[in-house]
């Protein structure tokens, strides 16, 4: 057990860690007040579609801008900036939801997620600068024990918050939250690595282009990325439609969707810790094997025979999802060179949630054309032709050009 802990012997990992929780209960916390603010002022659901799409679109936009500014300037001022960015538009989103405006709401949460493009590229790509490269791997295990926390704590939180206080207020806890997030960041600095060149040493097009030319030379990296983010469209996107529609029509349960969610949450939370355990060469080929579990995801939708069943399968999607989280993060900051690290990671982020929302977007007309089993267990079938025909290449299967 000392083992997943290993990162958090030094303390500004500790410290970012501790931090970057805090920050992701305020991501959590965000989207659900906002999502009630707009039901109390009397919108519908086109409004809530509006606000919350408008933030991934700002974060899929600057991603790539996010990781050139990353890798050219100090990555905690950068975080810190952000967290304190965001602080200060939760309290205008407070300002102003007395008379709430839906467009001035929704430039709110679109810098909002601008923001988050600036962060997550530099959060992620200043690990290896604080820690050593044995602890990698405890360090992402544990960053992603941080999400899964914040995503079950996160909405109960909100709810509180808006049973007790309303969801205006919400935004002031959040804010908060990124005040303090940010404060307690500064004065640390990735110092462990030597100076990146300045900013002006090259056009701002070149930079950007620098990511995409290293992976695109990358073999393992150009394939695992492609076939990521096609998984993730095609299977994430049909379950994430048809979850709460089949079992509510299944069960007559309102209840089955979110249980559903938190047991793939807490099954995601427990493999991460075991993940930060496990030590072998073929990284890539383990993680692959685990992906590969969750079509009992469309199966559990395609034979819903009861509630538990439904949620134990959801359960073991979750197991099935962190090993890959683990490994993958931990040989992008392995194998990726520093100075093009945050980079690579905002290009990653960018590639394979792109097709998320288009995979949401097609799942509904095509469950009503070819119908809800047939067209989920043809995103199972796709989801394993992928997964199979990537492990024919073995720096897949070690997840790394340089790992024998």
């Amino acid at each position: 057990m000392n083992q997943i802990f290993q990162a958090l012997e030094e303390p500004t990992f500790k410290r970012l860690w501790i931090l970057s929780l805090i920050s992701s209960l305020g991501d959590q916390i965000f989207p659900i007040c906002a999502t009630f603010l707009i039901i109390h002022s009397g919108s519908g659901a086109l409004a809530i579609s509006f606000i919350m799409s408008i933030r991934v679109v700002a974060f899929l936009l600057f991603a790539p801008v996010g990781g050139v500014w990353a890798d050219r300037l100090p990555r905690f001022e950068i975080m810190i900036s952000s967290s304190l960015f965001r602080s200060v538009l939760c309290v205008c989103v407070f300002l102003t939801s007395s008379h709430l405006h839906i467009q001035i709401l929704g430039a709110l949460v679109f810098f909002m997620g601008v923001a988050e493009a600036f962060s997550g590229p530099a959060a992620s790509a200043v690990i290896p600068s604080l820690i050593k490269d044995a602890d990698l791997q405890s360090a992402n295990a544990l960053r992603a024990v941080t999400g899964r926390i914040s995503s079950i704590a996160g909405p109960g939180i909100a709810a509180a918050l808006i049973a007790f206080v309303g969801p205006e207020d919400g935004f002031l806890l959040t804010a908060l939250g990124f005040l303090i997030a940010g404060v307690g960041l500064i004065g640390q600095s990735d110092s462990l690595v030597l100076p990146r060149p300045p900013l002006e040493s090259e056009s701002f097009l070149l930079q950007a282009r620098a990511g995409f030319h290293y992976i695109r030379g990358s073999q393992w990296l150009f394939i695992t990325m492609i076939a990521l983010a096609l998984q993730t469209s095609i299977l994430f996107g049909a379950e994430m439609v048809l979850l709460p529609v089949i079992t509510m029509r299944k069960f007559t349960d309102t209840n089955i969707y979110p249980l559903a969610i938190a047991s793939l949450s807490v099954g995601s939370l427990l493999s991460a810790l075991v993940a930060a355990r496990i030590q072998t060469k073929k990284k890539g080929l383990l993680a692959f094997l685990s992906w590969g579990a969750l079509v009992i995801l469309p199966l559990a939708l395609i034979f819903p025979v009861s509630k538990i069943f439904v949620i134990c399968c959801y359960f073991i999607g979750g197991i099935a999802t962190e090993p890959m989280g683990v490994f993958y993060g931990t040989a992008l900051q392995r194998e990726v060179p520093d100075d093009i690290r945050a980079r690579v990671m905002s290009l990653d982020a960018m590639v394979t949630g792109s097709l998320v929302p288009l995979g949401m977007m097609i799942a509904g007309p095509a469950s009503v054309f070819f119908g809800e089993k047939k067209y989920l267990a043809t995103t199972a079938v796709i989801f394993l032709i992928i997964n199979i025909f990537v492990l024919k290449f073995a720096s897949v299967r070690s997840f790394g050009e340089n790992i024998a």
